[in-house]
């Protein structure tokens, strides 16, 4: 049975509590931008699209650095 993204959600924040780090608004918004790509990107890319995302428009370069980080 394949993984959900309900999986790979609670996956994430358990790993992010395991580093005693907290899932932010900002995480969130990362993460749930991320589970919609289909294709492989680059951060930088990722980042010019992020400005037209209204939740993601806060989001800083560096923020959206270490949680890809995080994430691979």
């Amino acid at each position: 049975m394949a993984p959900t993204p309900a999986d790979d959600e609670s996956r994430f924040v358990e790993y992010l509590k395991s580093k005693k780090l907290r899932y932010t608004k900002e995480r969130k918004a990362i993460f749930d931008h991320v589970d919609t790509l289909k294709d492989h990107f680059n951060a930088e890319r990722f980042f010019r699209e992020t400005r037209r995302h209204p939740r993601l428009r806060a989001v800083s370069r560096a923020t959206l650095y270490r949680t890809l980080e995080l994430l691979t």
